[in-house]
């Protein structure tokens, strides 16, 4: 059919294009909770919104980055992604020889294009052996 024959009928023609995506503006909010043995439980919210874990409008995922012992990271290039997770809460596991070091984390948004947001503020946790 064509839309002069769905507009007739009262129908709902779609639209032909879709948005793109807009580069995410805000940093993700992460939280950090000790899990079982050698686990840290992240969680991931967005700074705008309230009680909930659903993602900004347009982000895919949000881009983790850790880094294992020593001192905190001075800035991204210290760090290594460490997963990209579409939900939250996110289980990071390690090796039984990290036990009792530090881990540092940072988060940011990610669209459907791979365009990334701010970083989020560092949080980090010992491992629990």
């Amino acid at each position: 059919t064509t839309d002069d024959m769905r507009t007739s009928m009262g129908l709902h023609i779609p639209s032909r294009t879709h948005p793109r995506a807009a580069v995410p503006t805000t940093a993700p909010q992460l939280t950090l909770t000790n899990g079982q043995h050698l686990t840290h439980i992240i969680g991931i919210m967005d700074t705008a919104a309230t009680n909930t874990s659903a993602k900004p409008a347009g982000v895919k995922a949000c881009k983790l980055y850790h880094k294992v012992g020593g001192p905190p990271p001075k800035d991204l290039s210290e760090m290594t992604l460490l997963d990209t997770p579409g939900k939250s809460p996110y289980l990071s596991q390690f090796a039984g020889t990290q036990a009792g070091q530090v881990v540092y984390y940072q988060g940011c948004w990610t669209n459907t294009h791979d365009e990334t947001g701010p970083l989020s503020d560092l949080v980090s946790g010992t491992l629990i052996g």
